[in-house]
């Protein structure tokens, strides 16, 4: 198949939430007709094609009924285009993002790939206009290929803009964020978000301004120039200049490496405070990455020394049973916190939702049921329904984080009682490796059932205390 068939091979949405590729008949015939020396070159310029495409939809006052439609074949050509695109944003977007933030192009897809080829009567009663009609009608050749503008449209879909903040994606470059980020606002973010101390504060502020002072100048230089476009990252010379600019300020002098990496860092402290204003989610790290250690039985009691050597083991049994407590604790914390958050969003969109995400979730983890299962008795046409209503994947990367959050903070403040405040803080990074590890092991397990059917409730730690929190709810 050559490539000019996606201009005739539309991606259409299936009910089983799969993409399809439809042949339009119309737009075929149209194109084998119009570009015959292009049907078996692999080299197609696209942008010609395009902007012929384009001028024919835009100029011609007659319509053509094919197959019962009423479009135009040259405007058929062009969405059949900017649905392959649509498809291979959702995929890239789930080869990038999907395995860390729990999810995959099937998610996306009913978001925006939404196009259907109208029949003469649909189009008369229908005010419905798909995401490609959308980039279609904004679409100008003058200003750039097809390609980039529909990628960058699907990208600033409000829909998937807003999944994409729910699962703590935020598709903004760094350098976007600190350009529009002035010192004031980081300094608070900084103080009342992340709570870092006044030197760090102090540091990223000044450095912030530096950025500013070189980075701005360069841009207005640009537009003048009539060069746009997105925030690319600081050339090294632009970084040897913030660099002069930071020493200045504050007497530091840092290497261009050392300045790239800082403002990376800046810009990730500022990512994470604008996905949790945008969607109250908690703050996106990876945890996923699994530490590897020889030490299999780890105690964490035997982790903090303690100043008298007398009470080891007393203070260790002490602190185990602390820690127990802690951690079924923080769990319960944990999954009380992100599901009443996801019921509050549900109830925003549909209240009838809310019942229908606490009835499967009782389903699946207190009876072992089915996604096709549940789908019947909650009322949906099919199990990706469900899958995407409960989103699994997501609820235990939200818990996981809150969890190791809570945990970390509970545990150190214990650590202190049993050494000094300076090797508390030496152990914090051990400590919250091994919490990490923990916690990853009881998401882990609670993944593992979702492979295997069951008619029963599922026994992870995880899945009970889910249980136990809907039946206190009930």
């Amino acid at each position: 198949m050559s490539s000019a068939s996606k201009y005739w091979l539309l991606i259409r949405l299936e009910a089983t939430g799969n993409s399809k590729i439809e042949e339009i008949v119309a737009a075929k015939a149209f194109f084998t007709s119009t570009f015959p020396e292009v049907i078996t070159n692999e080299n197609l310029v696209d942008a010609r094609i395009q902007r012929q495409l384009w001028e024919n939809w835009r100029t011609s006052l007659i319509e053509v009924s094919t197959s019962n439609t009423t479009t135009h074949p040259a405007e058929l050509c062009l969405r059949c285009f900017i649905s392959s695109v649509i498809e291979q944003v959702c995929i890239q977007l789930e080869i990038n993002f999907g395995n860390n933030y729990g999810f995959t192009c099937r998610d996306l897809f009913p978001l925006v790939l939404n196009d259907v080829i109208e029949r003469s009567s649909e189009k008369q009663q229908s005010s419905y206009t798909s995401v490609a009609r959308e980039i279609l009608q904004t679409y100008n050749p003058e200003r750039g290929n097809l390609s980039t503008w529909t990628s960058k449209l699907v990208k600033q879909h409000r829909e998937l803009k807003a999944f994409l903040i729910e699962h703590g994606i935020y598709l903004v470059t760094d350098w976007a964020i600190l350009n529009d980020t002035n010192s004031e606002q980081l300094q608070r973010i900084f103080q009342e978000f992340h709570h870092l101390s006044e030197s760090e504060i102090r540091l990223a502020a000044v450095l912030l301004e530096s950025y500013h002072r070189i980075y701005r100048r360069d841009r207005r230089t640009a537009r003048k120039s009539g060069i746009q476009g997105q925030c690319l990252p600081p050339t090294t010379e632009q970084l040897q200049q913030i660099s002069q600019q930071l020493y200045l300020k504050s007497n530091l002098k840092f290497k261009p490496s050392e300045i790239m990496s800082r403002l990376q860092n800046i810009a990730k402290f500022l990512r994470e405070y604008r996905i949790y204003i945008r969607s109250g989610a908690y703050k996106s790290e990876s945890l996923d990455a699994p530490i590897v250690s020889s030490d299999n039985s780890y105690t964490l009691a035997e982790k903090i020394p303690s100043p008298d050597s007398n009470n080891d083991e007393d203070e260790q049994n002490e602190f185990l049973q602390f820690y127990r407590h802690e951690f079924m604790n923080s769990l319960d914390l944990a999954l009380k916190t992100i599901i009443n958050h996801r019921l509050t969003t549900l109830e925003k969109q549909n209240n009838s939702l809310v019942n229908q995400y606490t009835t499967a979730l009782h389903l699946y983890h207190c009876q072992g049921q089915t996604m096709a299962e549940i789908a019947r008795k909650i009322g949906l046409q099919a199990q990706y329904q469900v899958t995407r209503l409960l989103k699994l994947k997501q609820l235990r990367t939200e818990v996981r984080q809150l969890m190791l959050k809570n945990l970390l903070a509970s545990v150190l403040n214990r650590a202190l009682s049993y050494t000094n405040l300076n090797e508390a803080k030496n152990l914090e990074a051990k400590i919250e490796q091994m919490l990490s590890q923990q916690i990853e092991d009881v998401m882990q397990e609670a993944e593992a059932e979702s492979t295997v059917t069951k008619k029963r409730p599922l026994p992870s730690l995880f899945a009970r205390r889910i249980c136990y929190m809907l039946r206190q709810t009930r």
